[in-house]
């Protein structure tokens, strides 16, 4: 089996004097004698920054870039704002065709040691462990408690620009890096209509710097609206050759489109899982959010689960959901990873008796992930399984307060049964009937209420009931949680195994059948790993009922009406959630995607509809 189609093909590098070469086409990354100095003349000091991060008449915002490779240029730009004191939100897009491996980042670090740029060093560290694995589709990581935002796109830079235009109508770029191999050996970045499209993502009086000046360049870049300048090369240090020019430009005036003003506040219906990840999204936004729920505080119904597991349970598939998993697991590992509540353990995908070789497949197809995703062979004759190297689970409702956002006001003990639609607007009624809130369509509405949501808008999700039970039983240190015949861990009180599924009623309420049924599946899992029988008698129940899907995506995005949903998360809500909430956060604020129009569309609400309807200019049921 090959790998997944969206697996991407790392550069191929040689290195000489901490200065990578591609071997393809026989350029380098940067100057061999200074590269720090140079990177910042030709792109800093192109834009005018750092001067135009703080006030000034044509401030910056947003930064593009058409070739990440090694980060340097996203580095020194963070280390310029960090000097400066962080004055504002800042968002960095780029996007990258071969990125680099984790050996050659690696020695890019240590390059950044040997010249002693340790501010770099230190946050090229930082950054490490936030970088995607080679998977083609936009990548999103939170950087700066949210002020920072990286917007990284793996594939053709036309593809992601296309890709970007297609969600959005003004994407309001201030100042772009051009950084590509010189135009003779890598063409794809500098063709016309990649910089007709670099005009159509800027805002008005963008501007960009490179180190070509080529005549093509030049002209294609005129043509696309941009006035260029060109301007002496950089110095670098010791007696090192100079460039003789490089290129600034900047947008014609009368071109470019500014960025649409972002709504101070949005209505979320649900502090569970899904509500609490979308208030969070909206907060890093600048974005205030009233969020409606029936409960005394977040983390209700099928969220107040205390031992919910962190696992992309991937396909061998073609089909996007693959890497949405995963692209949705690494962003959740982000939110997660030292808060309260979130207890870090790795984990073990065993095989399933009914498709024994599943797991061999997947190792295969999914060999990129690798090493945070990797088979291994179980010792006492268990046979392999997949090791998740980061996981974990996590008491939901502590960690859901502990996520909890400053900017989201919790409207608690409020259910709302009614949603209906006006003229241009719209209505929550509480359970007497009576008016919670009353909105213009101005002001967007999430749905998140979960399995509730299907008493408030027509969204095709199904139900399912869960139980989970834990037993008493002698804890083995280090043991990792166990996933793939149900899932089971030691949260060092007793033993938790489930789920269980319930296409039936009772939907939440714990049953004496389901809880023989676990301790049947706990008996399971210690015959097959050879470990001491639990034998200890039962101490805590969880049932909850939780919304599912045909397909098992989860459903989010715009419904006809115009309201937003992030629901059908079913078992997988600790994963999938967060990058749910941040779709429809950065759709409402006009930010950059954070995934890709093949992805939406897989999470598209509307997608079991015979005949999809068509958006309506106001909220109607």
């Amino acid at each position: 089996m090959t790998q997944h189609p969206r697996a991407l093909a790392p550069a191929k590098l040689t290195w000489a004097d901490g200065i990578p070469q591609d071997t393809v086409t026989g350029d380098i990354y940067f100057n061999r004698q200074d590269p720090v100095r140079e990177s910042q003349a030709v792109f800093l000091q192109g834009n005018d920054l750092p001067a135009r991060l703080g006030d000034h008449e044509r401030p910056v915002h947003r930064v593009g870039e058409t070739g990440f490779g090694t980060g340097l240029n996203f580095l020194l730009l963070w280390d310029a704002w960090l000097r400066l004191g962080a004055p504002r939100p800042l968002t960095y897009i780029s996007f990258e065709q071969a990125p680099l491996a984790p050996p050659d980042r690696q020695r890019f670090r240590e390059g950044l040691r040997k010249r002693g740029a340790e501010r770099l060093l230190a946050l090229a560290k930082t950054l490490e462990g936030a970088l995607p694995e080679p998977l083609e589709g936009w990548h999103f990581i939170s950087l700066e408690g949210g002020r920072l935002r990286l917007h990284l796109y793996l594939g053709a830079a036309l593809q992601g620009l296309d890709d970007w235009l297609g969600q959005r109508d003004a994407p309001a770029v201030d100042a772009w890096f051009l950084d590509g191999f010189a135009p003779k050996v890598g063409p794809e970045l500098w063709h016309p209509p990649l910089l007709r499209q670099l005009a159509a993502a800027s805002a008005p009086r963008a501007t960009l710097g490179t180190f070509t000046v080529a005549r093509a360049v030049r002209d294609a870049l005129g043509a696309s609206g941009f006035v260029c300048r060109r301007v002496p090369g950089p110095k670098v240090a010791g007696d090192g050759p100079r460039k003789r020019e490089v290129l600034t430009a900047s947008l014609a005036p009368g071109l470019g489109r500014a960025a649409r003003a972002a709504p101070e506040r949005a209505v979320i219906l649900g502090a569970g899982l899904a509500g609490t990840a979308a208030a969070l999204a909206l907060a890093e936004q600048g974005i205030h959010s009233d969020v409606f729920e029936a409960g005394p505080r977040p983390g209700g119904g099928a969220s107040a689960n205390p031992w919910a597991l962190l696992h992309p349970r991937l396909p061998v598939d073609e089909g996007p959901r693959g890497p949405f998993l995963w692209q949705a697991y690494r962003l959740a590992l982000q939110r997660v990873q030292g808060q309260a509540g979130f207890f870090p353990r790795p984990l073990r995908q065993y095989r399933e008796k009914r498709r024994p070789d599943r797991l061999v497949k997947a190792s295969t197809y999914y060999h990129m992930l690798a090493p945070r995703l990797r088979l291994l062979e179980e010792g006492n004759g268990a046979g392999p399984f997949l090791e998740l190297r980061e996981s974990g689970y996590a008491n939901l409702p502590q960690l859901l307060g502990a996520l909890w956002p400053g900017r989201a006001q919790g409207h608690f003990h409020t259910p709302v049964t009614a949603l209906e639609g006006l003229a241009g607007g719209w209505r929550l009624r509480g359970s007497a009937g009576e008016e919670l809130l009353k909105g213009t369509e101005a002001l967007p509405v999430i749905l998140a209420a979960g399995a509730a949501l299907k008493a408030l808008a027509p969204v095709t999700t199904g139900q399912v009931g869960g139980q989970l039970d834990r037993f008493a039983g002698p804890a083995l240190t280090g043991a990792p949680l166990l996933s793939g015949r149900g899932h089971g861990f030691h949260d060092g009180a007793g033993w938790v195994v489930g789920s269980t599924y319930r296409h039936a009623p009772p939907w939440a309420t714990t049953t004496a059948a389901d809880r023989n049924a676990n301790q049947a599946r706990l008996a399971a899992w210690h015959a097959l790993l050879g470990w001491p029988e639990a034998g200890g008698a039962h101490q805590q129940s969880f049932a909850g009922l939780r919304a599912n899907s045909p397909d098992r995506a989860p459903h989010v995005g715009a419904l006809a009406s115009g309201f937003l949903v992030s629901t059908g998360h079913a078992s997988s809500g600790l994963t999938t959630a967060f990058l749910a909430g941040e779709i429809l956060a950065s759709a409402i604020a006009g930010a950059p995607p954070v995934a890709d129009l093949g992805v939406l569309a897989h999470l598209d609400p509307q997608r079991f509809a015979t005949t999809p309807a068509q958006p309506t200019s106001s909220p109607k049921w």
